[in-house]
């Protein structure tokens, strides 16, 4: 897919909590806006709704906010016809209008920008029955938009059942949504979440486009809080990172935890995090502070438990493993050399449990520089645990009767530097995706692409096929075997 041109995301959150450029909110020919919206308007702006009206709503239907600088535009979503046309017709003069602003991303290290929209009409626009048509055509006027301007777009649903739909609309249509991108590996890795056998770990990376700083940038911004002199500020950067954190951590002492709270408390998810939560995996691991991940799995209606090295991961359901502490409690916060030295013999049980991670599931490594010391042990202890096992001449089977070998690889690490000599030296271990594009910004919109045809992989429900709302999805030669099935009460996938 060209860099230059737009991509149609699909997400299950909710608008106002992912970081995007402009949003498109869902009212009415009165400009009746529903307080769920609320989450969409800047801080402050959300009191009055009706304030936000914009110019000559009566005769267009459309239009972006009265408000100063709000990036929100307004589409009416029922069924009544307007200047602006029909509810799609009023959609796409937004998205145009959008286009004309100019509109650049505000985002981190995201080169175009990123607007993001509801499902339209299917609530109080009138359109609920007519589900299926809805989906149809709400991608259909996105991905024409995308393909003549650099701006992406992030349809947003709730739904599980539209999220669904939504999916499999794409999924149909793959060369129309995706181009030039291949989708061998994605569908591959989208196979492994669907089957429950894929796990996550999140690094920093992740983290950037939600605003939160780089490690330098973590160390520079806790530098400038400290009573150091000139002569230390200046010597500063000859020290390597762990050590740069155990100076600071002389000055600072417990505040530094207090510091590093202050700086990514108040951040919402970014477009990787609601990809990532949306491939449902039950096991995570992440050496990230913030809570950008759980919150964005809570925009999607579900729950994950937060998981410290001293705590037990639960038995079922979603957990992430913050191996080097939360926010929540700022002295957990693994910083400085003292500290990360002191996990390997404090943190035995979070260890193992990372290892049990690697012998059983598919590891997908996003926005991890994998250089971390004491990760890098974790996989070194398994890959030769594994080679003592798998290789000797009584070999044991896996289940299913495939002889497992030592050759078998822990996971995927997906990379937005062509690094051959660290590409080689992980091989052994992990597969090394290196992201297309130009540049770290273009691969790292790569990067969500292909997080994107992941979760469109990883759809597992059809219960939307049992909703006749959605049967204008449905291929002629499928609505009797659907419509028998929906009759049997069956599930027809």
């Amino acid at each position: 897919m060209s860099t230059t041109l737009g991509h149609v995301f699909v997400i299950q959150s909710t608008i106002g909590k992912v970081v995007a450029d402009a949003a498109i909110v869902s009212t009415d020919s009165v400009f009746k806006v529903e307080n769920h919206w609320r989450a969409a308007l800047s801080a402050g702006d959300s009191d009055r709704l009706k304030d936000h009206q914009p110019d000559a709503w009566a005769d267009r239907g459309w239009g972006r906010s009265s408000k100063a600088s709000s990036n929100v535009w307004f589409v009416d979503v029922t069924a009544a016809r307007t200047g602006g046309g029909d509810a799609f017709g009023r959609l796409r003069r937004a998205l145009d209008d959008i286009a004309s602003t100019g509109l650049t991303s505000t985002i981190p290290g995201r080169p175009l920008p990123l607007v993001v929209l509801p499902v339209i009409g299917t609530k109080g626009g009138g359109f609920d029955r007519q589900r299926g048509g809805q989906v149809k055509r709400l991608l259909d006027t996105c991905r024409t938009f995308v393909a003549d301007h650099a701006i992406d777009i992030a349809i947003v649903t709730q739904n599980d059942a539209t999220l669904a739909a939504l999916q499999y609309r794409r999924l149909e249509q793959q060369q129309d949504f995706f181009g030039e991108v291949d989708l061998k590996r994605p569908a591959s890795i989208g196979k492994q979440a669907r089957e429950g056998s894929l796990a996550l770990f999140i690094g920093a990376g992740t983290s950037m486009p939600a605003g939160a700083p780089s490690w330098d940038g973590l160390l520079q911004a806790l530098l400038q809080k400290t009573s150091f002199g000139a002569d230390v500020r200046a010597g500063f950067a000859d020290l390597s990172a762990l050590d740069q954190a155990q100076l600071l951590h002389t000055n600072l002492g417990d505040d530094m935890g207090a510091e590093i709270k202050e700086r990514v408390e108040k951040l919402v998810p970014a477009l990787a995090h609601a990809l990532l939560a949306n491939l449902r995996c039950e096991q995570a691991v992440t050496t990230n502070y913030d809570h950008l991940y759980e919150q964005a799995i809570a925009a999607t209606g579900a729950q994950a438990a937060t998981i410290l090295p001293t705590q037990v991961p639960p038995s079922e359901g979603r957990w992430l493993l913050k191996l080097h502490g939360d926010i929540t409690d700022p002295k957990s916060i693994v910083l400085t050399r003292a500290q990360f030295v002191d996990f390997a013999s404090a943190s035995g049980p979070a260890g193992a449990v990372v290892q049990a991670i690697l012998l059983t599931k598919h590891l997908l490594i996003v926005g991890a520089s994998m250089n971390d010391d004491n990760v890098l042990r974790l996989i070194y202890e398994v890959a030769a645990y594994r080679e003592r096992v798998f290789n000797r001449p009584d070999k044991p089977e896996a289940a299913g009767g495939a002889a497992q070998t030592g050759s078998h690889r822990f996971g995927t690490i997906l990379s937005l530097t062509d690094d051959a000599a660290r590409a080689a030296l992980h091989a052994p271990y992990f597969d090394w995706a290196v992201m297309p594009g130009d540049g770290i910004e273009g691969r790292a919109r790569q990067l969500e692409v292909f997080l994107d045809a992941v979760a469109m992989f990883a759809s597992t429900d059809r219960s939307w096929l049992l909703d006749d709302r959605f049967s204008d999805l449905l291929e002629p030669e499928d609505h009797e075997l659907v419509h028998d099935a929906r009759a049997r009460g069956e599930d027809p996938s």
